[in-house]
């Protein structure tokens, strides 16, 4: 008797480790989460919903002819993959940078640096960062 009593008492304690150990239920970021203008100090960067982004170093840089970095954006998974365009001042053509995102208290997004071959774009980006939404 005290070898079953042992034995659900065992496997009790297992079912219990294995529901510790399962991810909560964290919503998945999709495109129309994350198009807009977003802000995280001084930073800020705006998702078009036709694939492409502006960041800048101000709300006024993301306003002109050739901001500091531009180019196209991919939502997959949770994760946001960004590729500079040739008009990119700061980043090379091609850079590819790679963040988690995640959607925050009060509509907030927070960004997690992946990898990033651009260095003003993850500069601000240490490791993570929540961004703000900001009116365009």
């Amino acid at each position: 008797m005290f070898k079953r009593i042992a034995c659900v008492v065992l496997w009790l304690s297992v079912l219990i480790g294995l529901a510790a150990c399962q991810p909560a239920n964290v919503e998945v970021v999709t495109n129309a989460d994350i198009v807009g203008t977003w802000m995280a100090g001084h930073y800020c960067v705006r998702f078009e919903s036709d694939g492409t982004y502006q960041a800048a170093g101000s709300m006024a840089g993301l306003d002109i002819a050739n901001p500091p970095d531009s180019g196209t954006y991919q939502v997959e998974n949770g994760y946001v993959t960004l590729v500079s365009g040739l008009d990119s001042r700061d980043c090379s053509s091609g850079d590819v940078g790679i963040y988690h995102v995640t959607i925050a208290g009060a509509g907030r997004l927070e960004f997690s640096l992946q990898e990033d071959f651009c260095r003003m774009r993850r500069s601000p980006v240490t490791y993570t960062q929540l961004y703000e939404p900001m009116e365009s």
